[in-house]
């Protein structure tokens, strides 16, 4: 299937396995050239290399823990720089410790806070003027990955939170860029 995505630019967050692997390789596919984030780096060599594998590009590897801000600047800036600007951003961050309400301390909620929401505010704001700039048609786009949690919760409180406040910025984004 041709998206009409040759050429055009990518980072995909969490890209190392699982769901943003599988949006990494279909846009490498598609002739994106992307650059990866994850945080274990051997995991993030294996998926470039199965990128490459299976016809795309070799991605640009990017390592960096979204829960610490400078780190999602620093990858923001990498990525920008590696790619030559940004038509796609894939936001899909990490897992949560599972635990209803009883489980979690002060310091949980604020990591998944800086882990989920935090991060993809940062990096959304570190790549919204090369993604406004992007393509002919004015901008890029934003994909955010979520969560069935955020219609259907389940015990797995942090992330239902999380997922939830990540789709209300996701909504008010649309209608505001």
């Amino acid at each position: 299937m041709d998206l009409n995505l040759a050429g055009r630019r990518a980072l995909v967050l969490g890209g190392s396995r699982g769901i943003g692997l599988a949006c990494a390789l279909r846009l490498a596919r598609e002739g994106c050239h992307v650059a990866l984030h994850g945080r274990d780096v051997a995991a993030l060599e294996a998926a470039a290399q199965v990128i490459a594998e299976q016809g795309g590009p070799m991605p640009q590897t990017l390592t960096a823990e979204l829960a610490d801000g400078q780190a999602v600047t620093e990858l923001t800036e990498c990525a920008l720089a590696a790619l030559g600007g940004l038509d796609i951003l894939v936001v899909n961050t990490g897992h949560l410790p599972y635990g209803g309400f009883a489980v979690h301390d002060d310091e949980a909620w604020q990591q998944a806070f800086d882990l989920v929401v935090m991060s993809a505010v940062r990096v959304v704001r570190g790549c919204l003027p090369a993604l406004r700039s992007a393509s002919p048609t004015g901008g890029g786009a934003i994909v955010f990955i979520g969560s069935a949690s955020t219609r259907e919760p389940r015990l797995h409180l942090l992330s239902n939170a999380m997922r939830a406040a990540v789709a209300g910025l996701a909504k008010t984004l649309a209608q505001e860029l």
